[in-house]
């Protein structure tokens, strides 16, 4: 039925689509209409949401991202909430650095560099953590992570004076009297 109406139908694919319709009459027109996306520009996350992602993984995991973008109603680009690893996907693919590569950027040590530099194990380095002899922050949700350089750590003594893993009873002197 439109073979009727229509002598040809010239199609120009640029930055946007132009139809020049000439019709049997001799009558021409002219349609422009925007091109469509592809599908990864139908999916992707908004640039508004990359710019919080960005200003969040200053302080914060992946993980604990995706919480709070959760907590703020921003979805992905599909309409999905985030989750870790959909902030790390949007964060590679837009070339963002994580927590732990802007923590070692900004002068933090690893474990097992701080341990390399006071020559103890990295071990070590995490007992100092948990007695509070150096800091640290944790980046994943496995908790290692990066430690402040060691100006800021106590003294190598600090790191390697260990509680006692066990306590000496204080029980009593039993008394036993023995008579024939």
């Amino acid at each position: 039925m439109l073979a009727l109406l229509v002598e040809d139908v010239t199609l120009l694919k640029q930055r946007q689509v132009t139809a020049h319709v000439r019709f049997r009459g001799g009558a021409t027109t002219t349609l422009t209409l925007p091109r469509l996306l592809t599908a990864w520009e139908l999916r992707a996350t908004s640039a508004e949401t990359r710019q919080q992602m960005n200003a969040l993984l200053d302080e914060y995991t992946d993980a604990q991202v995706a919480a709070i973008l959760n907590e703020r109603g921003l979805r992905t680009g599909a309409g999905d909430a985030f989750d870790a690893v959909s902030v790390q996907w949007v964060r590679s693919s837009a070339r963002r650095t994580s927590l732990k590569a802007r923590l070692l950027a900004a002068g933090m040590l690893t474990g097992t560099q701080i341990a390399t530099q006071l020559g103890v194990r990295r071990t070590t380095i995490g007992g100092g953590v948990a007695r509070g002899a150096s800091r640290r922050a944790s980046v994943t949700r496995w908790a290692s992570g990066c430690t402040l350089p060691d100006n800021h750590v106590r003294p190598t003594t600090a790191l390697r004076a260990k509680p006692p893993r066990w306590a000496p009873r204080t029980s009593p002197v039993q008394e036993v009297q023995y008579e024939r």
